[in-house]
């Protein structure tokens, strides 16, 4: 079920006075305000200083409403106490004759949209209202001073006035009110900011239907509420935009409300999002969420939001996270799957970096061990890094088998160093001068990754964990012990890079200067992540 959150202000209420409901608080030059179809009489009562002169003359002796009057000669009254015995009458009538007269001004159409909708079906509203302290601290003199901008402007009795005309209109409709505390300036944005995110911290999970109306209260609470409602992360949302028709606000009528919603500048954080997390952690999965609950939000406002490029967004982002898809399942070893993707979604592939496709379906498994150390160890995840490098090693070993012709024997040996042994054995006895050197060559590097493989068990799981640090202090005892053969950890990466370049020509000599003579190309991963990161970029300018 929806929830709405709104502010109201001094343009949500008016009062019949004669024919027209007038409004009492009205006194902003709105932008696109509808004035058609007005007669000669209501464009008359629309004046701003007939407005004004219909409460002051009319209104506020009825209610027995202070009336003050400038040097200028310019009379006004108290928003603030207006509303006050006005919400005394009302609730002293017993005839409703009050109610009658009342309507209330834009938040009536917001409350109709948000609970006739059969989407929404709002039962419950959130409303901000302000309750100034009459007195405030001049910063000059340090002494108290009325708070003559804030406290006359508060919107706490009209609140009240709104509940008990809704409680007759719509008993169905839950109104909450939430007031803004005394010590934020309702002009103050960095502290409205900070207590708008703590509503939204603790009222509001983002599973929900979010409705969100601003038109009410002061231009901060405006905007402190839409930009809190923006990083709410709440995926279905939406703006409720009460259209200002001067006829229907005259003749007593509820306001045409449209939807609007601020989906381009989200869509600018969460491609934002979406780069840093691919850049700096190579977070395909991470990446696939933000985008997926994107995606989520994109089906929401389709209905509501008349806007071509939104679909176009939504199909483009669907091929994204496809892509990011085929990077996590080469993260995962999983090349099969990636290579099925690829064949079973032609049309997808015909859209994809050609690069990629072409290295997903020449998948190369050492390769992606390779630069898989190459990430984990700058992104200091020695633990998976000791893992990959220790498959590595067994990779290195099997394409080399598969090299000299040996391999069908070669699954039958138990470990490692029964393995290498039976590599040295086959290779020696083929007596070929160039490939023994290779393979001496190679083996001398897999020696000094014994260390790190055989104590990958015991430095990952046995409490101790690993990092960077770690691994320096460890082999700084090795070095103690004299055991030199052992690779030091900042060299490991060079080390597997020797292996994989060596004459013996285990991985593709044209991938070798694109992947491991290079210390930015990863491979699969470096092209998901670059294509991903550019598609967005160029659709971010749409």
């Amino acid at each position: 079920m929806a929830i709405l959150i709104t502010n109201i202000g001094t343009s949500d209420i008016t009062v019949k006075i004669d024919d027209y409901y007038i409004p009492v608080g009205f006194d902003r030059n709105e932008p696109n305000i509808d004035e058609s179809g007005l007669t000669d009489d209501e464009k008359t009562v629309w004046d701003a200083q007939l407005r004004q002169s219909y409460i002051i003359s009319e209104l506020c002796p009825e209610l027995g409403v202070t009336v003050t009057e400038n040097r200028n000669g310019q009379k006004s009254f108290s928003f603030r106490e207006l509303t006050q015995k006005l919400l005394a009458a009302y609730e002293k009538d017993e005839t409703g004759t009050w109610h009658d007269r009342i309507r209330p001004g834009r938040i009536w159409g917001v409350l109709q949209t948000a609970t006739q909708d059969p989407n929404f079906q709002v039962k419950q509203a959130y409303i901000f209202v302000t309750d100034q302290p009459e007195f405030i601290l001049d910063k000059k003199s340090g002494k108290e001073k009325l708070n003559l901008l804030g406290y006359p402007s508060d919107s706490i009795h009209l609140f009240n006035i709104l509940k008990k005309w809704f409680q007759q209109e719509m008993p169905d409709l839950e109104l909450i009110c939430k007031v803004i505390p005394k010590h934020i300036p309702a002009v103050d944005r960095d502290e409205l900011l900070n207590y708008y995110y703590q509503f939204f911290f603790q009222h509001i999970r983002t599973e929900q239907t979010l409705l969100i109306a601003i038109k009410g209260g002061t231009p901060q609470m405006q905007l402190a509420l839409t930009m809190q409602a923006i990083a709410s992360s709440v995926t279905s949302q939406l703006f409720i935009n009460p259209q200002l028709s001067v006829k229907n606000i005259l003749n007593g009528k509820a306001s045409e409300c449209d939807f609007a919603s601020y989906w381009r500048y989200m869509r600018s954080q969460k491609y934002q999002d979406v780069q840093i997390i691919l850049e700096s952690r190579w977070d395909f999965r991470g990446a696939i969420s933000i985008l997926d609950k994107w995606l989520a939000t994109l089906k929401f406002l389709k209905p509501y939001i008349d806007d071509p490029k939104l679909s176009a967004s939504n199909e483009l982002l669907s091929r994204i996270v496809k892509t990011l898809e085929v990077g996590d399942y080469c993260l995962n070893l999983d090349s099969q799957t990636a290579k099925d993707f690829l064949v079973n979604n032609p049309q997808l592939a015909s859209k994809l970096s050609k690069k990629l496709v072409k290295q997903v379906s020449n998948y190369d498994s050492l390769l992606n061990l390779y630069s898989q150390c190459c990430i984990y160890y700058n992104l200091d995840q020695i633990a998976n890094f000791l893992s990959r490098m220790s498959s590595f090693y067994e990779g290195v070993l099997e394409k080399t088998a598969t090299q000299i012709g040996i391999d069908i024997d070669f699954p039958y040996l138990k470990n490692r160093f029964e393995k290498r042994n039976f590599i040295s054995e086959k290779i020696l006895q083929r007596n070929q001068a160039s490939e023994q050197q290779a393979w001496q060559e190679i083996l001398l590097l897999l020696k000094s990754l014994d260390y790190w493989c055989s104590h990958r068990n015991q430095l990952i799981h046995h409490g101790k964990g690993m990092s960077k640090k770690r691994m320096k202090l460890l082999y700084q005892e090795e070095v103690k012990k004299e055991h030199l053969d052992t690779c030091p950890p900042d060299r490991i990466i060079e080390h597997m890079a020797k292996i994989l370049t060596s004459n013996l020509e285990i991985v593709k000599p044209e991938y070798l200067h694109q992947f491991v003579r290079t210390s930015t190309h990863h491979y699969i991963y470096s092209e998901v992540k670059d294509w991903a990161i550019a598609q967005l970029l160029h659709e971010g300018l749409q």
